[in-house]
């Protein structure tokens, strides 16, 4: 989870920090800057895995320009920073099946991204700076409001302190490079010269011979702003997509609540009690393999016995099932960015 954000030349936020908890709430008045924060989140996410061109572009709001902060009268700055404090899982698996177990879990994650011209006269984008390191135990003040009771679960105790970081920008040969020490059993040093680098040096790793990149990059990725799309909510999932989680927008739910009955019925349970808390007049979920069709489509028991497929429910009953069986679903982890949830709910 993240625990720490702080950001300087991104859209509003000059010099911004911010801690979170496991569940915060951000409220302010219009233009305050909370979808801004959202976007931050966003960002960074997705820099995790893609290059700099795409993960701006996957914002969907203003031009290149207009993501840096701005001072005046085309005026904006030239760079922007990030710093992010996290706490990571501390066994990590890679897309191959090979898994470490993390020495420590708690990392901070530092970016400085910067607006240039590239040869052609077209503004572009590039890396400047890139590091992360550890959180010093002494230095945490995070962790300390953590019951020191289950402390150790959360930050193992290590018996020798690492003294060199993951990955740091230094210059080499009067070119700034990101140095990436040995980590782990298998991986070498490696070296990044950032020479018009299109994408982080993080994103780039992709195999447990670099576990805490690898947990800290892991972890970015799974940071999601959650926008259910009703239309999306409504559908039923076909069997040919070979999707089972469920997306930003709430595609694929009939897919992953078919997945979690298959694991543990009692989940069905769980959730249709939760919705039943919610909306009384409804006493059970269920989905159905329906395999004429090729589809799994979620339905839904009224307390008078009729029953209704996903297709006819109301965006307010869409959204609250939704949260129920997210709530149920293992496979969902990370942070969850959910904007304006009040919206198609009643007070």
């Amino acid at each position: 989870m993240i625990t720490r954000i702080e950001i300087d030349g991104f859209k509003s936020f000059q010099d911004f920090e911010m801690e979170f908890t496991p569940f915060t709430i951000i409220a302010g008045t219009n233009a305050s800057g909370k979808s801004n924060l959202f976007d931050a989140i966003r960002l960074l996410s997705a820099l995790a895995e893609q290059n700099l061109r795409s993960a701006f572009n996957s914002l969907d709001r203003g031009e290149l320009n207009e993501f840096f902060t701005k001072y005046g009268d085309d005026w904006y700055a030239d760079k922007m920073r990030f710093s992010v404090e996290m706490l990571v899982n501390r066994n990590v698996q890679d897309a191959w099946g090979s898994s470490e177990q993390l020495k420590y879990t708690r990392l901070r994650y530092e970016l400085i991204i910067k607006r240039i011209v590239n040869q052609n006269g077209i503004e572009d984008l590039e890396v400047e700076y890139e590091k992360l390191d550890t959180i010093k135990h002494k230095t945490d003040e995070w962790v300390k409001r953590i019951p020191s009771a289950v402390r150790d679960t959360w930050r193992p105790k290590v018996e020798s302190r690492r003294g060199i970081f993951y990955m740091d920008t230094v210059e080499e040969n009067g070119i700034p490079t990101v140095i990436v020490p040995q980590d782990g059993k298998q991986g070498k040093k490696r070296f990044f010269p950032l020479i018009r680098a299109s994408k982080t040096v993080l994103s780039s790793f992709e195999t447990v011979d670099f576990p805490h990149i690898l947990a800290a990059k892991e972890e970015m990725r799974s940071w999601r702003s959650l926008q259910l799309n009703p239309d999306e909510l409504r559908k039923p999932t076909s069997k040919k997509t070979g999707e089972d989680v469920i997306s930003s927008s709430g595609s694929n739910l009939a897919a992953a609540l078919f997945r979690i009955k298959q694991l543990d019925n009692y989940s069905l349970v769980e959730i249709s009690r939760k919705l039943n808390s919610f909306l009384p007049t409804f006493t059970d979920v269920n989905v159905l393999d329906d395999r004429e069709n090729n589809q799994f489509v979620i339905e839904v028991t009224g307390d008078d016995g009729r029953k209704f497929s996903s297709r006819v429910l109301s965006e307010g009953t869409l959204r609250f099932l939704a949260l129920c069986i997210f709530e149920q679903d293992d496979l969902h982890t990370g942070l969850l960015c959910f904007e304006e949830p009040e919206n198609g709910i009643h007070p």
